[in-house]
């Protein structure tokens, strides 16, 4: 699904990373997922099977809990908190400002 992604993103000439957060070998293993019959309709099984196994997992099968976190984690590594936090504060200064201008206007 992944590549599949990567792919449908080029095609429309789309630079980006694709970060593969669930669902992983290491997930499959941890929460003890149950395993479901490798899909032998999709062409694409036969690749599947050879790279792993006949067996195949749904990433619906994690916990909503356990994805948010997933989720959670990778958009923290990615974020640049303390231009974040300047960004905040920025805001903030700005909304002062303009407060303070609706005032002195006559606003409310």
């Amino acid at each position: 699904m992944v590549r599949d992604i990567k792919n449908r993103l080029e095609e429309f000439r789309a630079v980006v990373d694709v970060n593969k957060l669930a669902l992983t070998r290491e997930q499959v293993d941890e929460y003890a997922l149950p395993p479901n019959p490798a899909k032998m309709t999709d062409p694409r099984s036969r690749g599947y099977i050879e790279e792993h196994g006949d067996q195949s997992w749904e990433v619906d099968a994690l916990p909503p809990a356990t994805l948010n976190e997933l989720l959670r984690n990778a958009l923290e590594e990615l974020v640049d908190r303390e231009l974040y936090e300047a960004q905040i504060e920025r805001e903030e200064t700005d909304k002062e400002k303009m407060e303070t201008f609706g005032k002195e206007q006559g606003g409310a």
